[in-house]
């Protein structure tokens, strides 16, 4: 969700909300100094930079967290032509828009960080003044760092598309750990083929342990680990599902 207002000149944002795995529903609110990113009318090699500055809001572990940010943002109308949907859809003379933004925050238990939005938005001028297609990665990585600590991608059309692409048909695992939250001993039940693993990693990405050969209702004792958050990997015929586990 993007929260923004316009005028006869521009685009101003005022932040974005996204659903993060560890963190839930995190608010970025540029309050302070919202962000420029459109001038008006646009046109082709149209740039623009900005600063704005807010706080990010968000829970770990019940507990609400409202750090301080500042950020900057680079925008460029960056091509022009035609835009291929799969099926046969498409679009001419189409503008491409691209925005980066880079907020600089601190994040418990990971420490200083970016949080980088790049977004593509597509625009036929002559049927809407809003995009027909968009794009958008959202990453949180170490600052200074190139390796994310998570990422995710959000596509929204104008049209619904009528090919798929290297998409299965197939059910996805229903995957369930119980209790959760625990002291450290659950359950994790599923429909298991006969090479399902799984791994269990930390919030940084390391390997606390690897269970192979799984089975419906496989128990995992980490009950000599802190209390705290950790992730739940399960390799099962060639797809993986991700669990949240809190330890109490």
């Amino acid at each position: 969700t993007t929260f923004y207002s316009s005028d006869l000149d521009g685009r101003l944002s005022q932040g974005f909300v996204y659903s993060e795995p560890t963190f839930g529903d995190v608010v970025a609110k540029w309050d302070v100094n919202d962000e420029a990113t459109h001038m008006y009318p646009m046109a082709l090699n149209d740039e623009l930079q900005d600063n704005f500055e807010g706080s990010f809001a968000y829970e770990f572990q019940s507990i609400p967290q409202n750090p301080d940010c500042i950020g900057t943002v680079h925008t460029a109308v960056d091509g022009q032509g035609t835009l291929i949907l799969p099926g046969p859809t498409s679009y001419t003379d189409v503008l491409r828009f691209k925005m980066i933004d880079t907020a600089y925050t601190e994040v418990i238990l990971f420490g200083p960080v970016e949080v980088i939005r790049t977004q593509y938005e597509y625009y036929d001028l002559t049927l809407s003044e809003l995009p027909i297609f968009i794009h958008t990665t959202i990453k949180i990585q170490s600052e200074g760092s190139t390796e994310p600590i998570t990422q995710q991608a959000l596509v929204l059309c104008k049209d619904a598309p009528l090919d798929y692409l290297g998409l299965s048909t197939e059910n996805i695992d229903q995957i369930a750990i119980s209790p959760n939250p625990s002291n450290g001993v659950f359950t994790v039940k599923g429909n298991f083929g006969a090479n399902a693993s799984i791994l269990v990693s930390d919030q940084s990405g390391r390997t606390i342990e690897t269970i192979m050969n799984v089975v419906n209702g496989q128990k995992i004792n980490l009950s000599a680990m802190n209390a705290g958050t950790y992730f739940v990997t399960v390799s099962n015929e060639g797809r993986n599902t991700v669990k949240r586990v809190v330890i109490q």
